[in-house]
């Protein structure tokens, strides 16, 4: 993340909390959900919209750069360790992140899919529409998960 990040300012929306800190490129809807009792922390250039939930009240959330958060997709926090999404990360409408604790660079989770607990997504991870990742699962680099449990790696790029 950019050590050009800020505080928020508190004018740009009503329900903005004084913890979260964005990059002065980032954009966050003020008809997203933020809830954060643990610092939230957004990338540059990172965009979350309308109806789209930040619960940060068990622990900290950080977004990378460059990521989407789509309407009604949610990251929530839930444990002390946290959150942490990488940079080019994109959560699709409704997708679920319930406490997963690292989505690496370049992952894709599908809409209405869910990442649970514990669950760590290596770099360029696709997470299918309704795939559901169980707790504590680790998916390496390139993998796709395709139902429940069900992983299988793309091949390698030239």
């Amino acid at each position: 993340m950019s050590s050009s990040l800020r505080p928020a300012k508190g004018a740009a929306l009503s329900n903005q909390p004084t913890n979260l800190t964005t990059a002065p490129s980032t954009s966050l809807s003020p008809r997203a959900t933020v809830l954060a009792s643990h610092p939230i922390t957004l990338g540059a250039s990172t965009t979350i919209h309308p109806f789209a939930v930040l619960d940060a009240t068990a622990g900290p959330i950080r977004i990378g750069a460059r990521c989407a958060v789509w309407e009604r997709a949610r990251v929530v926090a839930a444990g002390p360790e946290g959150v942490d999404v990488g940079d080019d990360v994109v959560l699709l409408a409704a997708a679920a992140v319930d406490g997963a604790r690292v989505l690496g660079d370049a992952c894709r989770v599908g809409s209405l899919a869910t990442v649970m607990r514990g669950a760590v997504l290596e770099r360029d991870v696709v997470v299918a529409p309704g795939a559901v990742l169980p707790p504590d699962a680790v998916v390496r680099e390139r993998g796709v998960v395709v139902g429940p449990g069900v992983v299988r790696v793309r091949g390698r790029r030239p």
